[in-house]
């Protein structure tokens, strides 16, 4: 998304598979139910959601709840790198997660965030870093209000 438009990925390292802990799985296949395509989160005529309606509405609410200073969307970024890096992940995988470039030569060589089997268990083994809620609030839709 750039702009709220769909678009192609600005890099080669942009397409790549994203594990996910178990947890958020199990969460993200009660959120999507039956769905097979389109946007994982959608606003109520399944289109993007624009990123200043998340902040406005759901994410700075609750950090203002949880007493936690208000952020944007990339702070989780930060905080999956964080806890990759506490749990002593190589620092090739974290790059790899992320989508970001190598640096080197030997980074080139290094295949780790190729390899499924180790790939996922680096994801699982720090878990996420905070406790999940049990439900999932899906949006209403339009026919819902």
């Amino acid at each position: 998304m750039w702009k709220n438009d769909l678009q192609a990925p600005k890099t080669h390292n942009a397409v790549r598979v994203v594990d996910v802990p178990v947890a958020v799985a199990t969460l993200l296949k009660e959120y999507l139910g039956d769905r097979k395509s389109g946007l994982v989160f959608a606003n109520r005529e399944g289109k993007p959601m624009l990123q200043a309606n998340i902040l406005r509405r759901q994410l700075h609410p609750l950090l203002k709840e949880l007493a936690v200073k208000k952020q944007g969307l990339h702070s989780f970024r930060r905080f999956r790198t964080t806890g990759l890096r506490k749990n002593r992940a190589p620092e090739d995988f974290i790059k790899g997660a992320l989508g970001h470039a190598s640096k080197s030569v030997t980074d080139e060589y290094s295949k780790l965030y190729a390899d499924e089997k180790f790939r996922k268990e680096t994801t699982e083994s720090p878990g996420i870093g905070f406790l999940l809620c049990a439900t999932v609030r899906k949006p209403k839709t339009r026919k819902e209000k």
